[in-house]
């Protein structure tokens, strides 16, 4: 299921992960979905890796299933994509600097990161502090409908103090995806809502901090 659900909004959180700055994601939204189709685990897996500039991959096995990666600090690891595309690993340099990636849980978050009432799942997470900055990504889904969920966000928004920035939406192969960004204060909210008739609605949530 977490490498199924990243296919289904891997794009939304490269959008988000771009807007606060991952610059190595810009035009991975143009890959195929039928890479990720293919083998979901091990796209997946590419993607969490990627979305990491600390860690490198060395070598692949697809007939094992397994990615070997280096971390900044020069260790290196075997793990299987079904691991990396859940993100079970954390990360820390010589510098004290901890990457936690593909964490459903989110007990870890920022204490002032919305969790908005209603959410059904959480899929996974991306985060990584260096020095005075924190950023980080998780993934959830909703059975509000867009509007409300969009309501919701803005309100939590608000709360904090912050103003919104940018505001878009987009159609495409039946389904909505709406972009909204707030900011203010050191602090940065985006959220990425896409919803389609008889599903769940999909929410990426990116949040940045510098104190």
């Amino acid at each position: 299921m977490p490498a199924i659900a990243w296919v289904g909004i891997g794009c939304g959180t490269i959008i988000v992960l771009c807007i606060l700055g991952f610059s190595v994601l810009v035009g991975m939204c143009n890959r195929k979905l039928a890479d990720f189709k293919a083998n979901p685990e091990k796209s997946a897996a590419e993607l969490m890796v990627k979305m990491n500039p600390k860690l490198k991959v060395l070598s692949q096995d697809e007939s094992k299933g397994t990615m070997t990666i280096r971390t900044e600090d020069g260790k290196e690891m075997t793990m299987s994509y079904k691991d990396l595309s859940e993100g079970k690993f954390t990360v820390k340099d010589d510098k004290g600097n901890v990457t936690q990636i593909g964490q459903s849980d989110l007990s870890n978050l920022p204490t002032w990161v919305p969790k908005v009432a209603g959410m059904k799942t959480s899929t996974g997470s991306f985060q990584t502090t260096e020095g005075n900055k924190t950023t980080g990504v998780y993934n959830s889904t909703y059975s509000e409908s867009a509007d409300s969920l969009e309501s919701s966000f803005k309100a939590e928004a608000e709360k904090l103090g912050l103003t919104s920035s940018n505001k878009s939406s987009f159609s495409a192969d039946g389904a909505e995806t709406r972009t909204l960004v707030y900011e203010g204060g050191g602090k940065k909210l985006s959220f990425i809502i896409t919803s389609k008739a008889g599903e769940d609605n999909h929410v990426v949530v990116g949040y940045e901090e510098t104190k």
